[in-house]
């Protein structure tokens, strides 16, 4: 199956920064997270995590009151909605996602699963020609 181009949703999350080493329940299951990492908890309180570098190059951040919050910067990514259980090896452990959810492909190297009512309410399908779809294709 082939990769489909999706961008981003405009949406607020929540957002804060570990303070030290943790183990975190995600969206992706439990999964080991160092001190600097971000905490996103998206509007419909699922959580997930990133690196100090992935937030900067991919997040806005606000501070609303004294909540801090972020805004994702628009980006197209690659995905696919899976077609049985999968497990795949991710940066922090096995990512493992079930049927109906979506493999991200951020790069050849990072990838995300996300359920798939996560996914649909957060991404909306790029309509692009080819020649775009050669321009990006990594």
């Amino acid at each position: 199956m082939d990769y489909e181009y999706y961008y981003k949703k405009d949406n607020f999350f929540v957002e804060r920064v570990l303070e030290d080493d943790a183990d975190v329940e995600t969206t992706e299951g439990i999964l080991h997270y160092k001190k600097g990492y971000h905490l996103i908890v998206d509007i419909e309180g699922h959580l997930y995590a990133c690196s100090s570098d992935y937030f900067e190059k991919n997040y806005d951040e606000y501070k609303i009151g004294d909540m801090l919050v972020c805004k994702p910067k628009y980006k197209v990514i690659r995905a696919k909605k899976l077609e049985e259980y999968t497990e795949i090896e991710g940066e922090n452990g096995i990512l493992r996602g079930e049927k109906g959810d979506y493999l991200i492909s951020y790069n050849s190297r990072s990838h995300a699963i996300c359920k798939e009512n996560v996914f649909e309410e957060t991404y909306n399908i790029l309509e692009y020609s080819e020649n775009f779809k050669k321009s990006i294709d990594f």
